[in-house]
């Protein structure tokens, strides 16, 4: 190893530009994908080195007072003295990135950084030029650019150089590029434009032979008022031109105005190495919020590269870099380090001194801003704390954006001892839905245009669980507790160290109001029942929660607690072993919960040993299900599946019942009865099919508004529609055939047109276009119909919008089989409710040839023909379940008609 480290110390004395005499890394553009030079493609893996060479005030957490870098310098100055300002940026400088950063990042999986610069270290302002019109140039930020690149090449990382502040300015969001109003910006002054484009010109021929140079990346998120971008192009062409008259070979990577996603003028593409580099933050991930992009790589015939994203949760993390890297799409990360920071992967710390400068920065009339001294200091210990010996990195942010990327295995956060303590925030590494679930994990605002705060104690970790310091908790406390907890919510704990037996779990909670319920599960099976966890006090007003009589096998290595009613917050469990032992505990009942549409799925205490010919019970709101298998699940030892023939939907009441005969545990015990115990109903929002669905109930959508609706019924409407926006609804169609789509439009002047198709994962199953007439008002709606042939099935329904502007209400598939909106029927049924025999009457005189009785499911239960003479008859119900019913009648003039009744 000394020889080793030896040898690549000679090697790093080597000039830079001669590292590698094959430049078998050199980047280029080769259709639509970036490859080296073995033409293997190759997906830029990033971080972007925000707060680096060009400080924001959102990550100092000054962005109330002082936002762009020249604010926060004379803030800083001012609060320490200006004397110093120069001596603090140059400590910020030394510490915030070094070759320990550069070393992580390698071996965290990144494999290459986006390195934002400042003009300001490469050359004066031009109100600071010697000779007015003359472009003079800075040792400074060349130096620290070779640096950099010497770590990079030893870690064999990529560098994309962005020029993140350009001479002037290049937008009115001052904070991305340190604009300053009272100075002309880069569009506003030729010497600027000049300026710009000649310092492209020195970094290209400094670095036109370096092959970890991955490109340039012209100007970051311009957001100027440029009509058409005409200005933009020509400013890009004539920084191209700079940089070819060195570089003939480096990529090119060009962002929109506006924040980097206007791509208006900027095609075609000026030289063959260009790579378009939108930016995404904030929106749905998914498909359809790439297809901008995706669609300007298709029409231009150049590679896509994401230079901005992040700034999200872990949840959106994973989600984001898997959707990049399907497409093809390389991506950096936004930002490498902010102070206090869960979200970014790396964090510095606030000392109380700086918050104090904080304080008085918000508020300069609280008189609580420290002496010079104290500011100083401060200031000074924030600079040597952005050095990544001093740092906490965010390792639950590091393994989404890494591990979780293509791997649902959950890997322990701790190691977990039982019998011992496991805290609550210390939940497993994992993606949503396998090591947690919580019902708000991501920001979507750009797609939904809401805000979601997905962790609302903004502590100690980035997943959705949301995670406060804990204040007055010194029993089994870490210092923090998962609160805002939901009905649903749950965490998962790998024990890494178990002794089987049997366990009291004493809870560490509170409650500030009427308190919840909890239960225990091991993996996804119950292992208690559920338990009433009591009001404490206060949110922060601990007690103890003890549940005795939990059996934990060698199998029982996932510890779960499960929210079945909200109302409490919880910081830690102990497990203590007790004396008894497993057959010394009843064999009980814990837990059920669905499996899809045709599953169920009950729990015990203990594992199961097996199941003979026992005697179970389903119900759906009351009405007994038809029972087609019970066995034993084979990848769960506490599980029996339950296999009916009816479908179940999510709104229904499912409980079920067993009489305690034919059913054994691991100790030989039998298992004990149990009555209408509530099964917890996890199948997804379907709406059921025939039907009428609100167009606001989606499950997706993109692009869309919504706005109050004067229709009959009032409720809210989809507006702003435009050609690609999208609905989505889940949906179910018990039966194939044709069918009535009905839609409610209202439209000022066009006429609007859809494709309506039902997908099964990512298969269209049918298709269709539909159009709507206008109707002269936003909110004078009408009702156009069409027939179509659908096929059986659970679907997502989804419309997507062809031809726009139009508004929708709601729209509704019936059919001729089963209607679900009964108006007006021209038959009375008696008596309703009835046991055995139903009794049908017209209204008038008119003979019944026909008569269908549908359940609630759409399923045909009997189909008779009559007497042409029959006017009054009876139907025989007494084999019928007890439920509601539709019953459709045939006359003999040919029309048809619906009515309801109940079977008790």
């Amino acid at each position: 190893m000394k020889i080793l480290s030896r040898f690549f110390t000679l090697f790093l004395l080597i000039p830079f530009a001669f590292v590698s005499n094959a430049q078998e890394n050199f980047l280029t553009v080769n259709g639509t994908a970036i490859t080296n030079q073995n033409a293997d493609t190759v997906i830029l893996k990033g971080m972007g080195i925000g707060g680096y060479m060009v400080l924001e005030g959102y990550m100092l957490q000054t962005a109330g007072f002082a936002n762009p870098q020249h604010e926060i310098r004379e803030f800083f100055g001012n609060a320490m003295g200006m004397e110093h300002i120069d001596s603090f940026t140059q400590l910020w400088i030394e510490n915030y990135l070094t070759e320990a950063d550069i070393d992580s990042l390698k071996e965290w999986g990144f494999n290459s950084i986006r390195l934002p610069i400042h003009y300001n270290l490469y050359t004066p302002p031009i109100e600071d030029e010697p000779v007015k019109g003359e472009i003079t140039w800075i040792n400074k930020g060349f130096e620290l650019t070779d640096s950099i690149l010497k770590w990079c090449a030893k870690n064999e990382m990529w560098v994309v150089i962005d020029l993140h502040a350009a001479p002037g300015g290049q937008g009115g969001d001052a904070a991305i590029s340190d604009y300053d109003s009272d100075k002309p910006s880069l569009w506003e002054s030729d010497e600027n434009k000049r300026k710009c484009a000649a310092l492209w010109g020195k970094l290209a021929k400094r670095y036109s032979n370096n092959e970890w140079v991955a490109g340039y990346d012209l100007l970051n998120e311009p957001n100027w008022d440029l009509p058409g971008n005409v200005e933009l192009r020509r400013m890009y062409v004539e920084c191209t031109d700079s940089i070819r008259k060195y570089d003939k070979e480096h990529i090119i990577f060009i962002e929109g105005n506006w924040w980097a996603n206007d791509f208006t003028g900027l095609t075609p593409a000026w030289d063959d190495q260009i790579v378009y580099s939108p930016h995404k933050y904030w929106s749905y991930n998914d498909l359809s919020t790439m297809a901008f992009a995706t669609d300007l790589r298709d029409r231009t015939g150049h590679p896509l590269y994401l230079g901005e994203t992040g700034e999200n949760s872990n949840v959106w993390f994973r989600d984001a870099i898997r959707l990049f890297e399907d497409l093809g799409i390389g991506w950096a990360m936004w930002p490498l380090k902010k102070v206090e920071s869960i979200s970014g992967i790396i964090a510095y710390k606030k000392t109380d001194s700086y918050q104090q400068i904080l304080d008085y920065g918000n508020d300069p009339n609280n008189n609580t801003l420290v002496s010079k001294e104290v500011a100083k200091k401060a200031l000074f210990d924030l600079a040597k704390g952005t050095n990544m010996q001093l740092c906490q990195p965010n390792y639950d942010v590091i393994d989404a954006m890494e591990r979780q990327v293509y791997s649902k295995q959950t890997i322990p956060f701790k190691k977990h001892q039982v019998p011992g303590v496991i805290y609550a925030s210390d939940f497993d590494y994992g993606q949503i839905g396998y090591a947690y679930w919580d019902n708000e994990y991501a920001n979507y605002s750009v797609s939904s245009g809401n805000y979601t705060p997905w962790n609302n104690g903004w502590a100690y970790r980035n997943d959705g669980m949301d995670i406060q310091p804990t204040e007055n908790n010194s029993f089994n406390s870490n210092g923090h507790n998962l609160g805002w907890l939901y009905n649903g919510e749950w965490a998962q704990y790998t024990i890494t160290d178990l002794e089987p037996g049997v366990y009291s779990i004493k809870a560490r909670v509170a409650s500030g109001s009427s308190g919840g319920f909890i239960r225990y599960m091991s993996g996804e099976s119950g292992i208690s029942t559920r338990k009433f966890v009591g009001p404490t006090g206060g949110w922060d007003s601990w007690k103890n929660l003890k549940v005795e009589n939990i059996v934990l096998t060698e199998d029982d290595k996932y510890f779960r607690f499960f929210i079945d009613k909200e109302g409490y917050n919880l910081a830690s469990f102990e497990f203590i072993k007790e004396e008894a032992s497993a057959s010394e505990i009843v064999s009980e009942f814990t837990f059920a919960k669905t499996d899809g549409e045709y599953k169920i799925e009950f729990n015990a205490n203990k594992p199961f040993k097996n199941v003979g010919d026992a005697n179970i019970s389903v119900f759906a709101d009351d009405v007994e299900l038809t029972i087609n298998s019970i066995e034993l699940n084979p990848e769960n030892n506490r599980g029996i599946i339950i296999e009916v023939e009816e479908v179940m939907n999510y709104l229904q009441d499912i409980t079920i019942s067993f009489d305690g005969k034919n059913i054994n545990c691991f100790d030989d015990s039998d298992l004990k009865d149990f009555d209408k115990e509530i099964v917890l109903n996890e199948i997804p929002r379907v709406h059921q099919i025939p039907g009428k669905i609100e167009a606001e109930d989606y499950d997706h959508q993109f692009g869309i508004a919504l706005e109050e609706c004067e229709d009959e019924g009032s409720g809210l409407n989809l507006s702003w529609l435009d050609p690609a926006d999208y609905a989505e609804y889940e949906v179910f169609i018990p039966k194939a055939g044709k069918y009535n789509v009905e839609f409610r439009t209202a439209a000022e002047w066009a006429d609007g047109r859809i494709k309506f198709e039902l997908l099964e994962g990512d298969q269209i199953a049918f298709s269709e276009n539909l159009s709507f007439k206008a109707t002269n008002g936003w909110q004078n709606w009408e009702t156009t119909s069409n027939i179509l042939d659908l096929p059986e099935g659970r679907y997502t329904l989804k419309f997507t919008i062809l031809n726009s502007p139009f508004n929708i209400n709601w729209f509704r598939i019936t059919s001729p089989n089963a209607l679900m909106e009964i108006e007006n029927p021209s038959f009375f049924v008696y008596p309703n409710p009835a046991s055995n025999q139903l009794v049908v009457s017209p209204l008038n005189n008119e003979s019944i040839t026909r008569f269908l009785i549908y359940d609630m499911f759409g399923k045909e239960l009997l189909n008779n023909t009559c007497s042409k003479q029959a006017n009054s008859f009876y139907i025989d119900i007494s084999l019928l379940p007890k439920g509601q019913y539709t019953i459709m009648v045939f006359k003999e003039s040919g029309s048809i008609s619906h009515s309801r009744f109940i079977k008790n």
